[in-house]
Formats: C-alpha cells, sequence, structure tokens
C-alpha cells in the first residue's frame, strides 16, 4: 500500500488526516512541523507528501522545494486555508519549477 508523509501543525488536523488516510488504507506517517516531516522522508519509502502551506519554522514552500531536493519526482499536495493567505498570494510562482499532474477528484492515486 502506498505511504503517505502528512505534515501539519494542527494537531487535530494532522489526527483527523492521519485516522482518514490509514483507514482508507493508506500507510501514513505523521509529522507536526517540515523538519520532522525531512527526516522522515529521509528514512521511510513515502509515495505523497500532504503538507500544510503555513507550517511553524520552514513554510510549506520551502519544505516543497526541501522535498524536490530529496526527490524531485515525489508527488506533494500543498493545503491552505484561504484565511491563512495573504492576499495575492500565489503558490505558481515559487514552485513553477517542479513538475504537477492536475487529477479529477475522482481520479483513484492508489
Amino acid at each position: 500500500m502506498p505511504a503517505i508523509l502528512i505534515v501539519e501543525d494542527e494537531a487535530k488536523m494532522l489526527r483527523v488526516l492521519d485516522l482518514h488516510l490509514a483507514d482508507e488504507g493508506f500507510t501514513t506517517h505523521a509529522a507536526p512541523d517540515a523538519e520532522s516531516g525531512l527526516k522522515i522522508l529521509n528514512r521511510e519509502k513515502i509515495d505523497l507528501v500532504v503538507t500544510d502551506f503555513k507550517l511553524p519554522g520552514m513554510s510549506g514552500l520551502e519544505f516543497l522545494q526541501a522535498v524536490k531536493k530529496v526527490d524531485a519526482a515525489m508527488p506533494v499536495v500543498v493545503m491552505n486555508s484561504l484565511s491563512q493567505a495573504p492576499r495575492g498570494t500565489t503558490l505558481v510562482s515559487p514552485v513553477t519549477s517542479c513538475h504537477w499532474r492536475v487529477r479529477s477528484r475522482h481520479t483513484n492515486i492508489r
């Protein structure tokens, strides 16, 4: 079963994502911050990273760049609450060097 690394600083959200994905049959690894996430990424075989945009310490975008240095082909989902992003913030510019696949929400990632 694919392994998913979840990086989320809000404990309740981290727990909900972890439980839901585990219930769906995925192997999950949970980290409360980017630094812990990178340690797990370097230690475990990970197939997908799910991260929050706003993290303590290293930001979600900095984490994304660090993940791509470890594995340029690693798929990454960046989550964001609209209330967290400053007006006019866009993810397009900082991540244009990354390769993205846009999939329908109905696509099965297994």
